[in-house]
This record gives structure tokens, C-alpha cells and sequence, in this order.
């Protein structure tokens, strides 16, 4: 079966991980579709890919990427391989382990629309996940899991690693409370259950 992913324009924002690092966890994230602050707007994809930032966009620039993202019509992009150190996590903790960028997948899934900070939250504090990004995101997760061992224990959300707990300044809120993880879990079980992986190039 071919791959459903998309090769994107890649990012000069990643590193190595620690060599002999695991690749153990997913960390599932969400960002506006359109972010904007202030007067300016960028899209999602800019802000995960771009090696610059566009000049419109006057955002104090921090250098982020993760290793995919879903678009809400369920198409999936590949930014990087998952075997290179996406940042995506920051200041992350999860069972005791600390920067979890060394060992962590991040994928992004985008909220429809242009949000700035204050809306997005509030979006997602409903169900703004389309079917197709839940459906998309559980294959990815079960290929995933299946070609690095990760276990469904170890697929958590920004908010579970990097929470007020642990970044009491800056903590992160998404993929938000109207995330459905039961549809998610389901989703990654079919497939499990369904699908042979061999195949897959991720």
C-alpha cells in the first residue's frame, strides 16, 4: 500500500537527536490555520517550514517545526524525517523524562481559520478536529507506532508535557479540551487491527 504522506518543503529547523536516542512518544499539537498577531498574519505552514520569517509577519520569530501536520481536509504533511529532533515540545516533561524533543514525533494539526492566541483557545475548547484529520492522524500514529514501537501509553497531547506544571510562565494548552482522544484511539486501533505497514515510507 502506498504512503498517503505528502514530502513537504522541509525546514532548516531541526537537529540530530542524542545518538542511541529512542524514538518512544508522539506528541499531538494544534495550531491556527492562519496565526496572527497584532496587524500580521502568517500561515501555519509558513511558521513550520519557512527558514525565514515572511516580512509581514512581526511576530518576535521563534524558530519551531515539527515533523508533520494535518490539514482539516486530512491531507498529511511530512516536514522532516522522524528520525531528526523536530522542535516542537520546549520545555516538556513526561513520566519523570525531560526534553522531549530528543525522543518525541510532533504533528500539528491545523484549526480551520485565522486565530490569534486568545481565539484559538477558545476554539479549542470544541470539537474543531474534522473526521478526516482524526482519521488521518490515527493512521499516522498506527504507522508509527508499528515501524518505532511506540506504545498508545506514550501518544499524549502539548498539554499533558508541557502544562502550567511545568511551565508555570508559558504553558501550552493544545491540542485543547475539545480534543476527542477516544476518536483518535479508535481511529489508531483500526488501523492497527486492519492495515499491513511494511510499506509505508514515513
Amino acid at each position: 500500500m502506498p504512503s498517503r504522506v505528502i514530502n513537504g518543503p522541509g525546514t532548516q529547523n531541526f537537529s540530530t537527536r542524542p545518538a542511541g536516542m529512542a524514538i518512544d512518544m508522539i506528541i499531538v499539537h494544534a495550531m491556527g490555520e492562519r496565526l496572527r498577531w497584532g496587524a500580521s498574519t502568517c500561515t501555519a505552514e509558513e511558521m513550520l517550514t519557512l527558514k525565514m520569517p515572511p516580512e509581514t509577519w512581526s511576530k518576535p520569530w521563534g524558530r519551531v517545526s515539527a515533523h508533520y501536520f494535518i490539514k482539516p481536509d486530512g491531507a498529511i504533511h511530512k516536514v522532516m524525517s522522524p528520525r531528526e529532533r523536530a522542535w516542537h515540545a520546549g520545555e516538556s516533561m513526561f513520566m519523570g523524562r525531560t526534553g522531549l524533543n530528543d525522543n518525541a514525533i510532533g504533528i500539528e494539526l491545523f484549526v480551520p481559520g485565522e486565530h490569534d492566541y486568545s481565539s484559538l483557545l477558545e476554539t479549542m475548547e470544541t470539537d474543531y478536529v474534522s473526521d478526516e484529520q482524526y482519521e488521518g492522524l490515527g493512521w499516522l500514529c498506527a504507522r508509527l507506532m508499528q515501524q518505532l514501537d511506540i506504545s498508545m501509553h506514550n501518544i499524549v497531547g502539548h498539554d499533558e508535557v508541557s502544562g502550567p506544571d511545568v511551565r508555570p510562565d508559558d504553558p501550552k494548552y493544545d491540542p485543547g479540551r475539545g480534543f476527542q482522544w477516544p476518536k483518535l484511539y479508535g481511529w489508531i486501533t483500526w488501523y492497527l487491527v486492519r492495515e499491513d505497514t511494511d510499506a509505508d515510507d514515513l
